[in-house]
C-alpha cells in the first residue's frame, strides 16, 4: 500500500503535462514551430513577389528614346573609328619596316600563334634542321670545338 502512494505521487509530480518543465518543452517546441512556419511563408510569399516583378518587366520593356538611340549610334561610331585608327597605325608600322624585319616578324607571328595553341614545331622541321655542333665554345675566339 505504502508503494502504490508513492508510485502515485511520483507520476503526479514528475511525469504529467502539468509540470513546470514539460510546459517549458512544448512551449519551446511550439515556439520554433511557429517561427519556422512564419519564415517558410515569408520566403514563400516573397519569391513569388519577385517571380511577378520579372514577369511583369519582360512585357513593359521600357523602349529607347531619340536620345538613347543617338547616343548609342555615336557611341557604335567612334568605336569604329578607333578601330579604323588602330588598324591604319599597325599597317603604317608594319610598312616603315624593311623587308627583312616584315618577313621574320611574319615568321616570329606565326611560331607564337602556334606555341599558343599548344602546337610543337612540324615533324619535316625538327627532322632536317641543323643541329649545333658539339663541343664546348672555345672563350677566346668563339667557336665550337667538336670532339
Amino acid at each position: 500500500m505504502f508503494l502504490k502512494y508513492k508510485f502515485s505521487v511520483f507520476l503526479e509530480t514528475k511525469h504529467t503535462l502539468s509540470s513546470p518543465m514539460s510546459n517549458h518543452a512544448t512551449r519551446i517546441k511550439a515556439a520554433g514551430i511557429k517561427s519556422f512556419m512564419v519564415a517558410f511563408a515569408f520566403i514563400i510569399l516573397g519569391s513569388s513577389s519577385l517571380l511577378a516583378q520579372v514577369n511583369s518587366d519582360d512585357n513593359n520593356a521600357p523602349r529607347d528614346t531619340k536620345s538613347q538611340k543617338e547616343f548609342y549610334k555615336r557611341k557604335k561610331e567612334q568605336e569604329k573609328a578607333q578601330e579604323k585608327a588602330t588598324k591604319a597605325a599597325l599597317k603604317h608600322q608594319r610598312d616603315i619596316q624593311s623587308p627583312e624585319v616584315r618577313k621574320r616578324m611574319k615568321r616570329d607571328a606565326r611560331k607564337a600563334g602556334r606555341y599558343n595553341d599548344h602546337k610543337g614545331e612540324p615533324f619535316f622541321k625538327r627532322l632536317f634542321r641543323k643541329r649545333e655542333p658539339r663541343g664546348k665554345p672555345n672563350t677566346q675566339t668563339g667557336v665550337t670545338n667538336p670532339k
